[in-house]
């Protein structure tokens, strides 16, 4: 059984969990080891959907698996720079990564800051199991500020990531 620190329940995980749903914490236990290892699993691409879509095609048992020497973007649900054409090629760091920009609203770069987000959320939370100490307060940092100052902030950044995620990018630079 995980220990508990003392503190306020409220910034305790576990005990925040047993206020919310009244399930006791060794109730609790498995379930959220079960969350943050199936969590962590799928960030890393260890369940095997290798990033399909609903509207992608079918894609057969090979494409679940990472062909040997393919690289850390292909790890993530990236494509490769070398699949594209020699264009492309000329154009790539020393880790096999493009030199220029690589950030749009592209079904590629979603599965990426997905998987990222993925194992942010599930290292904050066996954080915060650890020390008891909320995710800001794990890195000293208290911000102090109302909720009713940053609730404008917040309302405009989903909206803008809402409008964007309507508007798919293609993931090409105009500049070059």
């Amino acid at each position: 059984m995980l220990p508990i620190k003392s503190g306020k329940p409220s910034t305790l995980f576990a005990a925040q969990l047993n206020l919310e749903t009244s399930i006791p914490i060794y109730e609790a236990e498995p379930l959220l080891l079960f969350s943050i290892l199936f969590t962590l699993l799928g960030a890393i691409g260890a369940l095997g959907d290798r990033g399909s879509f609903v509207d992608d095609p079918p894609i057969e048992i090979e494409g679940a698996v990472i062909p040997p020497g393919k690289g850390l973007k292909s790890a993530l649900g990236l494509k490769e720079a070398a699949d594209r054409g020699d264009s492309d090629r000329r154009r790539l760091t020393s880790w096999g990564f493009h030199a220029g920009p690589l950030f749009g609203f592209t079904k590629a770069n979603e599965l990426f800051v997905g998987r990222l987000a993925q194992l942010g959320i599930a290292f904050s939370i066996i954080g915060e199991i650890i020390t008891g100490k909320e995710a800001l307060a794990q890195l000293n940092i208290e911000t102090g500020v109302p909720i009713s100052d940053i609730e404008p902030l917040v309302l405009f950044s989903v909206a803008f990531f809402f409008i964007a995620a309507l508007n798919p990018g293609t993931g090409k630079c105009n500049n070059v």
